[in-house]
């Protein structure tokens, strides 16, 4: 058999152990390690997206804003602006509860211009524009309801929101 008496520890077979577990130890911690590493990435890409987002739909809303200063809009100034309402209406989520203020805004922001559009080149007699008028037949030289002081106040805390709502996701990571 065995010189060893049955009492005495077999010093390579603890080594063996000892190794084997510190490996296992350091494999684990090195997943988990990768997985939270891994995580905060998927994290930082979200947040870059969601700024870029930010950044496009402040274009957006400065593109519309920037075609509301325009005196009297001509038909191309009218395609910028419905290019503009469109693409903000795509970006923003319906759930948010300034979408339809801001929706409402815009579209009465269109209507008014495209209404002095119309008298401008003496239009009012064409169906689109009777149709129109008849939707809004008294408030359409309402200043304070088609104000584009609106609207900017409006965006702004869109805007506003989703950079706090960015910054506090970020915070909390």
């Amino acid at each position: 058999m065995s010189d060893m008496p049955p009492w005495e520890w077999d010093w390579t077979a603890i080594a063996a152990f000892v190794a084997a577990a510190v490996a296992l130890y350091g494999s684990w911690r090195a997943a988990k390690i990768s997985k939270a590493n891994l995580s905060s990435t998927i994290e930082l890409q979200i947040a870059q997206f969601r700024q870029k987002w930010i950044n496009d739909l402040r274009v957006e809303m400065s593109g519309f804003s920037e075609c509301l200063l325009v005196g009297v809009w001509d038909s191309a100034t009218l395609n910028r602006a419905n290019g503009h309402t469109h693409k903000i209406t795509l970006m923003m989520n319906p759930e948010d509860p300034l979408f339809d203020a801001l929706n409402t805004q815009i579209n009465t922001l269109v209507m008014r211009k495209t209404w002095e559009m119309a008298v401008s080149n003496r239009l009012t007699n064409e169906p689109e524009i009777q149709e129109m008028i008849a939707r809004y037949p008294e408030d359409i030289h309402n200043d304070e309801k088609y104000s584009a002081h609106k609207f900017i106040l409006i965006s702004q805390k869109i805007l506003k929101s989703e950079w706090d709502r960015l910054k506090s996701d970020i915070g909390n990571k």
